[in-house]
C-alpha cells in the first residue's frame, strides 16, 4: 500500500491539494502508533508489519471521503483490482 503514497502526493500537487498531504501523513502516523501499541504487544514483529499495512489502508480509504480526492481513490482501487487490467489495453488502443 505504501507505493501509492508517492503517486498520491504527485496527484494531490497536480490537483492543487497540497494541504491534504500533511493531513494524510498525520492520519497515517496516528493510526500507525495506535495499531503498533496494540498489535506489537500481541503479535510482535508481525503485529508491527500488520499495523503499517492497516494504517496505509486507512489512508487509502480516506481518499474516498473527500470529494476532491475521490478520483484518486478510484484510480487506486482500479490499480489493485486485476479485473481492470484489461481496461489498460482498451484505453491504450
Amino acid at each position: 500500500m505504501a507505493f501509492f503514497q508517492s503517486l498520491n502526493n504527485k496527484l494531490l500537487i497536480l490537483f492543487n491539494n497540497q494541504k491534504l498531504i500533511m493531513q494524510r501523513v498525520l492520519l497515517s502516523l496516528i493510526f500507525n502508533l495506535l495499531f503498533n501499541l496494540y498489535l506489537i504487544n500481541n503479535y510482535g514483529i508481525v503485529g508491527a508489519a500488520l499495523a503499517t499495512v492497516l494504517s496505509e489502508f486507512i489512508v487509502l480509504i480516506s481518499y474516498s471521503f473527500n470529494k476532491s480526492t475521490r478520483n484518486i481513490f478510484i484510480f487506486q482501487i482500479k490499480a489493485i483490482n486485476p479485473i481492470h487490467i484489461k481496461n489498460i489495453f482498451i484505453i491504450s488502443k
